[in-house]
Formats: C-alpha cells, sequence, structure tokens
C-alpha cells in the first residue's frame, strides 16, 4: 500500500462482519469438539482482523529504540484514527513513537536512517573457519 505515511509501522484493523465471526466460530467449535481442544472457547474467537506493514526501516528504528532505552523492554506508542470504507469503519494504526528522546519513525524514515547506530559501530564479526571433519568425529 503505497499510501502509508512511512511505508512501514502503519497496519489496518477491521471489524469482523458476522459472515467472518461465524466463520471463527465454527473453527473453534471444530477445534473444540472434534480435536478435543478444550481451550477452543466462543470467548475465544476474536472481533478484529488486521495487518501491521513491516519494512527495514521499521525493524531499524525498532532495533535503534531498543538500544537506546537500555532495556530488553521497551514501549512503543501507536495513535489511531478511524476511517469509513466501502466495508465498513477501519482503525488505521499510524503516527507511531518511543519516547525517551528517540525520533518517532516518520522523522526516522524521513532522515534516511537505514542502519541503526550499534550496527554501524559494531565490530565486524570473526570469519567462521571450517574444521576438519575426520578431526573431530566421536568414534
Amino acid at each position: 500500500m503505497s499510501n502509508f505515511e512511512v511505508q512501514a509501522g502503519n497496519g489496518r484493523l477491521y471489524k469482523l462482519t458476522p459472515e467472518k465471526k461465524q466463520k471463527e466460530l465454527d473453527r473453534l467449535k471444530v477445534l473444540r469438539e472434534d480435536k478435543a481442544q478444550a481451550w477452543a472457547t466462543d470467548d475465544k474467537a476474536h472481533d478484529y482482523d488486521g495487518f501491521l506493514q513491516i519494512g527495514q526501516n521499521f525493524i531499524n528504528w525498532l532495533q535503534e529504540g531498543l538500544n537506546q532505552s537500555g532495556n530488553d523492554l521497551m514501549r512503543m506508542n501507536w495513535k489511531g484514527k478511524v476511517v469509513k470504507t466501502d466495508n465498513g469503519a477501519v482503525l488505521q494504526v499510524r503516527d507511531a513513537w518511543i519516547g525517551n528522546g528517540m525520533m518517532d519513525l516518520k522523522q526516522f524514515t524521513e532522515s534516511g536512517a537505514n542502519v541503526s547506530s550499534s550496527q554501524a559501530q559494531s565490530k565486524p564479526q570473526a570469519p567462521v573457519e571450517m574444521f576438519d571433519e575426520e578431526d573431530d568425529l566421536p568414534f
């Protein structure tokens, strides 16, 4: 979808039509009754279906944000806007940001930052040496 603001990190979330909702309920019923999957109760049926557009710039932005956070976890925030379409209302996921001084995804993409600073500063990987198979055989 070329109309995405930064070509990645954006998404769409669609409310299931009654037909799709019933199809999901039927799928869970088959799992529950025919395949003995006790967890597959009707309350596990989802109400929305959608996607998130992923590109290398989005991955780099996430990695850079994680690097800057200094933790194993970080929080990524999104804004959304409900847009009316021929198929009903759609939640457009957009305007992603991390915080802690990290530029937002749109700024990151527009700046041309294609490689995270940690990747650019990392040491090159040592060459992998092949071993002599006969020296490593356990028998």
